[in-house]
C-alpha cells in the first residue's frame, strides 16, 4: 500500500478501506468490524496457551454480546494499569478485591472513615426530584409460585437536601407496602409515615421521636430476656380500645398496669391488705385482723405482720376505738419497733385513735398494728396498708 486510503481486498477475508479493517465485510463502520455467522467474534489467545483464549463475540440469534474467559481463572478490569474489578470463576464479582468472597455474588471495597462523608462503597441515585418518591434495593425469597419481597428505599422531602429511609415488605396485596421509615432527623416510625407528634414540639426541633401505629389494630412492643438469670420474662406494651395496657405480663397472661383515656391508672396486683377486728382479734398487743383485701398475699392472720414483697415506699394505717375508758396507746410498728410514737384514746367510751405513716422497706421488712397494754375492750379496730412504688 502506498497510502493509508489505498484499498486492499482479499476475496471471502479482509478488507481495508481508509483507517478502518473490515473482516467478513466490504464496508467496514468502525476501525475493526468483524461479520460472520450467528456466533461470529474475536479470539485472543497467546502461543503458550493450549485453551480456546479469550473470546469477544456475539450471537445474533439471541442478541446476545459476549466476554468470554474459558479458562478456570478469572476475568480482569483495569484502567491506568491497576486492577478494579474482576469476575472470578464462580461468577462472583469483587470490585476493589482481588479474593471476592465465596458467598458473596457481589463484594466491594470501598473507602475506609467516618460515614458521616462520603466514604460508601455503593452510590444507587435517583433522577427523581420529586417529593415522596426515590429509588431503593429490591430484595426478593422465591419459592415456587410464591415470592418474599423486601425494599429499603430512599424518598425525598418537598424541599432541602432531606428525605427519609424507607423500609418494605410484601403482604400479598397489590403493593409493597412500607412498614417502617426513618426521616431525616433520625425520628423512626413503625406503621405510619406520620411521625412528628406536634404536642411534643419545641422551638429547637431537638427532639427524637419513635412512632409506632398500629392502624386497625393495637400498636405493639415485646420486651423480652432473661437477664443474668434464667428466668424468663416477657413484657408487653400496647394501645388501643382507648386504652395504654403499660405492663401485660406475658408469662402470667396478667395486665399488670392499665391507664385508661381518662387518664386512670389501674394496677390490679399491686401489694395492699386490708383488716378489720375487735377486741378478740388482739394476740396480747398485735392486731390480728380478719381479711378484708389481700393483695399479693402480703399479710398474715397468723401473726398480723405484713411483709414487703419488694423495695420500696409504702403507706400504712391503724385505727382503733375504744369500748372503756382505759387509756389505749397504738401504733405502727416496723421490724419489732415503734415507728411514729403513740396515739392515745383515753376517758371516753368509743373514742377512735389513729396513725398514718409512709414509710420505705426493704424486701422482707415487716410492719404490724399494735398496742401497748392488754385486757382493754376495743370496739373497733382496722390495720391496712399499700405499696406506694
Amino acid at each position: 500500500m502506498s497510502k493509508q486510503t489505498d484499498l486492499i481486498n482479499i476475496p471471502d477475508a479482509i478488507t481495508v478501506s481508509g483507517s478502518n479493517v473490515g473482516i467478513g465485510t466490504s464496508s467496514p463502520d468502525v476501525a475493526l468490524d468483524v461479520i460472520g455467522t450467528t456466533t461470529s467474534g474475536i479470539r485472543l489467545k497467546s502461543q503458550e496457551s493450549s485453551s480456546n483464549g479469550f473470546n469477544i463475540y456475539n450471537n445474533s440469534a439471541t442478541d446476545t454480546a459476549v466476554l468470554n474467559n474459558p479458562f478456570n481463572g478469572p476475568m480482569l478490569f483495569e484502567t491506568a494499569n491497576t486492577e478494579r474489578m474482576r469476575i472470578d470463576s464462580s461468577g462472583n464479582v469483587g470490585i476493589g478485591v482481588n479474593s471476592p468472597a465465596s458467598w458473596a455474588k457481589l463484594d466491594i471495597l470501598g473507602t475506609g472513615g467516618s460515614q458521616t462523608g462520603a466514604t460508601q462503597a455503593l452510590h444507587v441515585k435517583s433522577p427523581s426530584a420529586t417529593a415522596g418518591e426515590g429509588v431503593g434495593i429490591r430484595l426478593s425469597a422465591a419459592s415456587g409460585s410464591h415470592e418474599a419481597v423486601g425494599i429499603i428505599g430512599m424518598v425525598n422531602n418537598a424541599s432541602g437536601n432531606a428525605g427519609s429511609m424507607t423500609f418494605h415488605t410484601y403482604d400479598g396485596g397489590g403493593t409493597i407496602p412500607e412498614r417502617m421509615r426513618i426521616d431525616s432527623s433520625g425520628n423512626v416510625g413503625i406503621g405510619t409515615s406520620s411521625i412528628v407528634d406536634t404536642a411534643w414540639y419545641t422551638s429547637s426541633g431537638a427532639n427524637t421521636e419513635l412512632a409506632l401505629d398500629g392502624n386497625s389494630g393495637y400498636g405493639i412492643i415485646h420486651l423480652r430476656g432473661t437477664g443474668a438469670g434464667s428466668t424468663n420474662t416477657e413484657y408487653t406494651q400496647g394501645v388501643g380500645n382507648g386504652k395504654f395496657y403499660m405492663a401485660y405480663d406475658a408469662v402470667a397472661n396478667q395486665h399488670r398496669m392499665t391507664v385508661d383515656s381518662s387518664g386512670l391508672v389501674t394496677m390490679p396486683y399491686q401489694p395492699a391488705f386490708c383488716t378489720t377486728g375487735h377486741t378478740a382479734n388482739f394476740n396480747n398487743v398485735t392486731f390480728k385482723g380478719t381479711v378484708l383485701l389481700n393483695n399479693g398475699n402480703c399479710y398474715s392472720t397468723s401473726s398480723g405482720k405484713f411483709t414487703a414483697p419488694v423495695a420500696g415506699i409504702y403507706a400504712f394505717s391503724f385505727n382503733l376505738t375504744t369500748e372503756d375508758t382505759n387509756s389505749h396507746f397504738s401504733y405502727i410498728s416496723v421490724n419489732g419497733g415503734n415507728a411514729n410514737g403513740y396515739q392515745l384514746a383515753y376517758g371516753v367510751i368509743y373514742q377512735t385513735a389513729t396513725q398514718n405513716i409512709v414509710v420505705s422497706l426493704a424486701a422482707g421488712d415487716y410492719v404490724e398494728g399494735k398496742r401497748r397494754a392488754t385486757g382493754y375492750s376495743v370496739y373497733k379496730a382496722n390495720f391496712s396498708g399499700y405499696l406506694i412504688g
